[in-house]
């Protein structure tokens, strides 16, 4: 398995996963990802991509930069906007992978503790609460 940044060419696996993820009209998902890679992004500050070694996509992390988040206090936080790993790849540990990968992102942006703020809850390296 590999993690890493999202490319052009993934465009349209990505899309395909924010539909399951986020149900709507799947052009809206294609004009944010264009938009993404035009460097005209609204939230995405950094999009994680998990594959196998073939390339066949396994899930993704969007992640954000924002000012604050329920129980963050150090200002600026990583927040995990979006979480997605495909049925067929549940319960191998590529979600966990992909929470790895975006608390490195995190603090190679110089936002540092361990605490990924996201919709509802919390995520803490090793548990969530």
């Amino acid at each position: 398995m590999l993690i890493r940044s999202v490319r052009p060419n993934d465009a349209s696996d990505w899309a395909r996963m924010r539909q399951t993820l986020w149900p709507s009209s799947p052009d809206e998902h294609v004009a944010e990802i264009e938009l993404y890679f035009h460097e005209q992004r609204r939230n995405q500050a950094e999009v994680l991509i998990a594959s196998e070694d073939s390339g066949r996509s396994l899930g993704f992390a969007e992640l954000s930069i924002r000012p604050y988040a329920e129980g963050c206090y150090s200002g600026r936080v990583a927040y995990l906007e979006g979480w997605f790993v495909e049925d067929f790849a549940r319960g191998t540990g590529i979600g966990a992978a992909l929470v790895g990968a975006a608390e490195e992102w995190a603090r190679a942006q110089g936002l540092y503790g361990n605490r990924i703020g996201y919709r509802d809850r919390q995520y803490r390296k090793g548990r969530s609460s």
